[in-house]
């Protein structure tokens, strides 16, 4: 699915050699401001009654608020040396069927939420729903170290009980 990343980002760094300074920063789940595909999960929910999962809902999403995403990119742009490769992503990791949970709480649909088995996703959403099912985790450990950047944002669980994602009625 991503293969073409790693050549991508093998060309972007080596570019460093041509005078221009490259940083490469990885994104986790991006997630507030209503947006990206947790909203897409929410919509889904509020339109359809349930909230789908692809699998069991046990794989992990690592995740980071598009507000601290960009203070990431910020800081990558004022202390990042060239060449550099960072992933920016907060604390948080859940697994896919609890994000669900929460989601269909600002759904207005407490607890509604239903397995979709791969298969089926695949045929509704092509590869999206392959990338849905992996488990992602990662760090952005040296982000925090390197650059000093400190995801400050609403948490998801914030986002979803009180925040950009709770559909009013």
């Amino acid at each position: 699915m991503i293969a073409w990343r790693v050549e991508l980002e093998s060309f972007v760094l080596q570019a460093r050699d041509r005078d221009i300074r490259t940083i490469i920063i990885r994104p986790a789940l991006v997630y507030g401001r209503g947006g990206g595909i947790v909203a897409m999960m929410v919509q889904a929910g509020h339109q359809h009654g349930v909230i789908q999962y692809i699998g069991t809902g046990e794989n992990r999403w690592t995740l980071v608020h598009v507000d601290d995403l960009a203070r990431c990119y910020v800081a990558a742009l004022e202390k990042a040396e060239p060449g550099s490769l960072f992933i920016a992503a907060d604390d948080q990791v859940m697994q896919l069927q609890e994000i669900a949970e929460w989601g269909s709480r600002a759904a207005g649909i407490s607890g509604r939420v239903q397995s979709w088995q791969l298969e089926e996703a695949r045929a509704a959403m092509g590869v999206l729903a392959d990338a849905l099912a992996l488990d992602q985790q990662a760090t952005g450990a040296k982000a925090k170290q390197v650059l000093h950047w400190q995801p400050q944002a609403p948490s998801l669980i914030d986002e979803l009980t009180g925040g950009s994602y709770v559909v009013t009625h």
